[in-house]
């Protein structure tokens, strides 16, 4: 069983990209894609647990994380204007029981040197 790990009490919602590739025997495999980036909310209290955080839910959907750019809290982020309406919504509906959203990912296709 995969679990999230444990928020400490002062999670907020933070944001980032970030860029995964397809485990082995996904479907995206099979259907010539390389990996994606999706911009990504979460429920943590550091840029390391957002990752973690993030992580842990992807492996579910037998993702592999391989960076996450932009991390910062969701505030910060609000501050300087940056987030659309769709990611505010994603932020807005993080709970303890779904601690990670995800807008539509962004897929590319596969190199033929990539060894994923």
């Amino acid at each position: 069983m995969t679990t999230t790990p444990s928020r400490k009490s002062k999670s907020e919602a933070w944001i980032g990209l970030v860029h995964v590739k397809p485990g082995h025997g996904h479907e995206w495999q099979h259907a010539g894609i390389g990996g994606a980036y999706a911009a990504t909310v979460a429920l943590a209290s550091s840029g390391d647990e957002f990752l973690a955080t993030v992580d842990v839910y992807l492996r579910t959907m037998n993702l592999v994380v391989v960076e996450a750019e932009d991390v910062e809290p969701m505030r910060v982020r609000l501050h300087d204007g940056a987030p659309d309406d769709a990611l505010k919504a994603l932020a807005s509906a993080l709970t303890d029981s779904q601690p990670v959203g995800l807008t539509v990912f962004d897929t590319y296709p596969r190199d033929d040197n990539d060894d994923s």
